[in-house]
């Protein structure tokens, strides 16, 4: 297989290796429109809320789709993990790895603690369908009272997040930021705070590099927690 560089040559590779026509995978996705399919296959989308729902259809790992990283197909056994971008390889997708600390600045964005690339802070014992879920740990009280320190922010990148939905968005300018999802329309998103002291702010789709689904929040010194 040639490299893939785009996420565009990946989603016409992996939809023509599934013999699906766009208009096909467009209703196994349960897509209202087939230019969100055309638009990414031309490169006039460079990303979509709807990239985690396309990879299932297609069983491809969402990352891989999106951004190239991992395998293009991830088992339970073998499954990769990432947070911003960071694959980590974990054997069982019961155990998801905590694979960096974050903390809130005043602006609503996070920024990423101890952590390098490929290390892992230890694990969270919770099930989980989706072979790309992964756990950071927030430092500090800037996301309270939704998140207070110590605990831990479970995500499934696979499962696509829905309006209202709290979520980890990265841009493609490289911060990120834990929010909740209140709408996508006319080609912006809009995330409202966890935090109520800073107020929602709106970002162009195109500036979005990944929406992760939340799908838990862990209290400090939770028994599903361990160091290995």
């Amino acid at each position: 297989m040639n490299k893939l560089n785009t996420l565009a040559e990946r989603l016409k590779y992996a939809r023509s290796l599934r013999g699906m026509t766009q208009e096909t995978l467009r209703k196994s996705a349960g897509l209202s429109s087939q230019a969100v399919i055309g638009n990414l296959e031309t490169g006039i989308r460079k990303t979509s809320a709807f990239i985690p729902k396309i990879a299932n259809v297609l069983k491809v790992n969402a990352l891989w789709l999106s951004d190239g990283i991992g395998l293009m197909e991830d088992s339970d056994e073998a499954g990769t993990r990432a947070m911003f971008g960071t694959p980590v390889a974990l054997p069982q997708s019961s155990r998801i790895p905590v694979v960096g600390i974050v903390r809130a600045g005043p602006d609503g964005y996070i920024n990423q603690e101890e952590s390098h690339t490929g290390y892992v802070h230890g694990f969270i014992t919770l099930p989980s369908k989706d072979a790309a879920a992964y756990a950071v740990k927030a430092k500090g009280d800037s996301m309270y009272p939704r998140v207070q320190d110590g605990e831990w922010i479970v995500a499934e990148p696979s499962v696509e997040a829905q309006i209202g939905d709290d979520v980890i968005v990265g841009l493609k300018d490289g911060r990120s930021m834990v929010k909740r999802l209140q709408w996508i329309r006319d080609g912006d998103i809009s995330l409202g705070s966890i935090n109520n002291a800073v107020p929602p702010i709106t970002h162009s789709m195109e500036e979005v590099k990944y929406i992760h689904r939340v799908a838990a929040f862990l209290p400090r010194g939770s028994s599903l927690f361990s160091k290995e």
